[in-house]
C-alpha cells in the first residue's frame, strides 16, 4: 500500500513537472506577442493557484504525519508556488510594488546539493555526462532561503550540462571560508568568452557558447540566480575552471545548527 509520504513526494514531482513544461512553453513564444504572453502568464497562475490549494490539502490530511521532513518540504513548495505567484502577476501586470520575502532559515548545504545533484545526475546521464559532489568543509548550515537556493542551484546545474559535451564531467565543491560556505560547479565545456564575462548577470545576455545538445537558452537564468543570491545577500561570481571550462560559486554566511530540516 502507498504511503501518505510517498503520495506527497509523487505529487511534489508532477507538479514540478508540469510547471517545467509550462516555463518551456513560456521560453518558445515567439518574439513579444503581448497576448500569448499575457495568456501564458494567466496559464501559469491557474497551475499555481491549483498546485498551492493541493499542497494546502495536503498539509490538512498530513497534519499529524510524524516526519517532520514531509512538513517542511509542504512548506518549501507553498513557499515557491508564492514566488512563482508573483513573477506571473509581473508578467500579466498586475503584481504589487514589494517583492515576495525571503524565507531565511539555517539551511543544510550539503544535503541541498545532494539532492539537486541526485535530480541532475539523470539530466546528465543522458548526455554521458559525470556529476559529482565533493565536500571540503566542517560545517554544514548556512542562513539563506531554501527555496531561492534551490533555484539557482538549478541554473548553474542546468547551464553547466546544458554547455558540457557527451563523456564530460561536472564537479560540484563545497568549500570554507572564514563565516562563509562556498558552492562551486565546475564544468568541463568551453568557457565563456573573456569579453562576454561583464554582462553574464545581466538580464537579457546571451553567450555566443552554444549549448551542445541544441537545449534553449533564454539570456535570463544568470541574471535569476544573481537576483536572488542578492537578495539573500551572498555573492555569485564566474572565473574559468582551471582544468578547463567554466567555474561558477556561490558564498553564504555560515548559520549556527538548529532543529531546522531540509
Amino acid at each position: 500500500m502507498t504511503s501518505k509520504k510517498e503520495i506527497t513526494e509523487e505529487l511534489i514531482k508532477t507538479a514540478k513537472s508540469q510547471l517545467d513544461e509550462a516555463l518551456q512553453n513560456l521560453e518558445n513564444l515567439s518574439g513579444l506577442d503581448k497576448h500569448a504572453l499575457g495568456f501564458a502568464a494567466h496559464a501559469l497562475s491557474n497551475y499555481l493557484t491549483v498546485i498551492e490549494g493541493t499542497v494546502h490539502l495536503l498539509k490538512t490530511s498530513l497534519k499529524d504525519y510524524p516526519d517532520p521532513q514531509v512538513h517542511s518540504w509542504l512548506n518549501g513548495l507553498i513557499h515557491a508556488s508564492t514566488l512563482m505567484m508573483h513573477t506571473t502577476h509581473q508578467l500579466m501586470g498586475t503584481s504589487a510594488v514589494a517583492k515576495p520575502a525571503m524565507v531565511m532559515e539555517q539551511v543544510d548545504l550539503s544535503l541541498l546539493t545532494d539532492r539537486v545533484c541526485q535530480f541532475y545526475q539523470n539530466r546528465a546521464s543522458r548526455k554521458n555526462i559525470h556529476l559529482t559532489v565533493n565536500s571540503k568543509s566542517k560545517h554544514r548550515y548556512i542562513k539563506a532561503d531554501r527555496v531561492a537556493l534551490a533555484a539557482v542551484f538549478d541554473n548553474l546545474l542546468s547551464n553547466a550540462v546544458k554547455f558540457s559535451k557527451p563523456g564530460q564531467k561536472i564537479e560540484v565543491k563545497i568549500t570554507e571560508s572564514k563565516d562563509k560556505l562556498i558552492w562551486q560547479i565546475m564544468d568541463e565545456g568551453p568557457g565563456i568568452p573573456e569579453e562576454e564575462i561583464e554582462e553574464l548577470f545581466k538580464a537579457g545576455s546571451k553567450i555566443s557558447t552554444m549549448p551542445t545538445g541544441k537545449e534553449n537558452s533564454t539570456g535570463y537564468g544568470l541574471a535569476v540566480a544573481n537576483f536572488l543570491v542578492t537578495q539573500m545577500e551572498g555573492k555569485i561570481w564566474y572565473e574559468p575552471n582551471r582544468k578547463r571550462g567554466s567555474c561558477f560559486s556561490v558564498s553564504m554566511p555560515i548559520a549556527k545548527y538548529d532543529t531546522q530540516y531540509l
